[in-house]
């Protein structure tokens, strides 16, 4: 159901159990009629074509873009292509490192409400992972964007998961910047 290397849709036709070869090529004739009537085959994208810049967790890039590794068509019934609606599902958050060609998500094409077609949603581009530097202000940045302000503090184990985390990291920063000694030394 797409189209040949020259553009024109080809359509195959399969027909038994008739009483002879003339009825059978009469049948096959009205459905291959039927087809090229009725379905429309509609170019989506093109092979390496960015559909999308998606933000990039933990990597020395910040943005990666996504799309596919080949053309993609989809057969329709003829007149409803300008009601085919594109929904990129994915999962969040995208964390480094991500490999090129690795599988991103799924794009659903939507028609009337129903999945009519599935991709998938491939990286176009190679993101390495950042440094530890970057991948400690990521996490920080992480924690902020999708656990605090997403989640209510309703019971104690909450509370102290998050007094928990605040400790380690105020520990992690005193290893990393020793405070000076509080006791005064005496001139001798």
């Amino acid at each position: 159901n797409r189209p040949n290397g020259t553009g024109q849709r080809r359509l195959i036709s399969i027909v038994t159990g008739t009483k002879s070869d003339q009825i059978r090529a009469q049948e096959s004739l009205k459905l291959l009629n039927w087809g090229y009537l009725n379905f429309d085959t509609v170019k989506l994208y093109d092979k390496a074509q960015a559909i999308e810049t998606l933000d990039v967790w933990k990597g020395s890039q910040g943005k990666i873009k996504v799309g596919f590794n080949q053309d993609l068509y989809v057969t329709l019934p003829k007149g409803s292509a300008a009601r085919l609606k594109p929904a990129l599902e994915r999962k969040d958050p995208l964390v480094a490192p991500i490999a090129a060609n690795s599988r991103i998500g799924t794009m659903k094409m939507m028609l009337d409400g129903r999945a009519v077609a599935e991709f998938p949603v491939l990286a176009l581009d190679e993101v390495p992972q950042a440094s530890i530097f970057g991948r400690a202000w990521d996490s920080l940045r992480l924690l902020f964007k999708y656990f605090l302000p997403t989640r209510k503090i309703e019971s104690p184990r909450s509370h102290q998961v998050i007094a928990g985390f605040l400790l380690l990291a105020a520990d992690l920063m005193l290893t990393l910047k020793p405070l000076p000694d509080p006791t005064p030394t005496l001139p001798t």
